[in-house]
């Protein structure tokens, strides 16, 4: 699904759930590793907040493998980057435009309310998940 300096994003399938999920693969790197628990402490105390999960990514959960933190998150649908490289690029309705920026607004508000700021805000990190709802990962205390 993705790859970066941290590690990489597989998809897979939960057996237990019978759900398709996302596991993020952290490098086994003292630094990456304690990057990791914050980001997972983080994500916690979001969908303690987050009742309805409609602003968060959702955290399903995580464990140690062999010294790699791997964090299993909800399957969403491509970032917005991917949608628009896909689609050669081509401009959305403006409507669709105003929705997708007012999401966005909402879901800022809503970790400023919490004191938290998102780090690295761009398509890449912007998940759609249905044709008129996108959710954003990565949060940074």
């Amino acid at each position: 699904m993705g790859e970066g300096t941290f590690g990489q994003v597989l998809e897979c399938w939960d057996r237990e759930k019978k759900e398709m999920v996302a596991i993020k693969i952290v490098r086994g790197i003292k630094k990456y590793r304690e990057a990791a628990m914050i980001e997972i402490e983080v994500l916690q105390q979001l969908g303690k907040h987050d009742k309805g999960g409609n602003r968060c990514v959702q955290l399903r959960n995580w464990f140690d493998y062999r010294n790699h933190i791997c964090i299993v998150f909800e399957k969403l649908g491509p970032s917005l980057y991917d949608f628009l490289r896909k689609n050669n690029y081509r401009s959305f309705p403006i409507d669709l435009v105003r929705e997708i920026g007012r999401q966005l607004l909402e879901c800022v508000a809503f970790m400023h309310g919490l004191r938290l700021i998102h780090t690295d805000l761009k398509p890449e990190n912007i998940l759609l998940v249905s044709a008129d709802y996108v959710k954003v990962p990565e949060y940074k205390v």
